[in-house]
């Protein structure tokens, strides 16, 4: 059955991160249902105000890019784990959106409809996927860029 068509178990999680190595700028994000990642993704950010934010603007990035990926497949919710605190104060509105960034952010966390639920986690703790996703975010600011998302969800992994 391809992704588009799929049920998930809600709500799935996803966690999110960026990076910033050697003036590379790079984000990555996880997606789960249950304990089977879906989808991942590592991107270099470009040149610009949102790399010029270093890691944040990764943050930031990846945080869009995984509610892109729920609203192009109807995901109502997904509970995100993060670890950059930046990623849940300005979405609440706890944090003043200042720059350009955080403002673009606001807005795009306001126009979504995705249902979004908080977990702070913290960094390098041996989390196995936020330290998956920060591998990834460190991949992106290198420049590697990877994308995948299973092309079948199985339903014979229901159980």
């Amino acid at each position: 059955m391809p992704m588009e068509n799929a049920t998930f178990d809600f709500p799935l999680k996803a966690y999110v991160d960026g990076a910033w190595v050697d003036g590379g700028v790079g984000y990555g994000f996880v997606i789960l249902d249950r304990s089977s990642i879906i989808a991942e993704r590592s991107e270099s950010v470009p040149k610009g105000p949102w790399a010029d934010s270093r890691q944040v603007g990764g943050e930031l990035l990846a945080m869009m890019a995984v509610l892109a990926w729920c609203e192009e497949r109807s995901v109502p919710e997904i509970t995100v784990f993060y670890d950059y605190e930046g990623i849940r104060s300005w979405a609440v509105g706890e944090w003043k959106a200042n720059k350009e960034i955080t403002r673009t952010y606001v807005g795009e966390m306001r126009r979504c409809s995705v249902k979004v639920h908080w977990v702070k986690v913290k960094s390098h703790s041996g989390d196995r996927y936020n330290d998956r996703v920060d591998r990834l975010a460190k991949d992106g600011a290198a420049g590697i860029a990877y994308y995948w998302v299973e092309e079948t969800h199985r339903e014979a992994d229901r159980g």
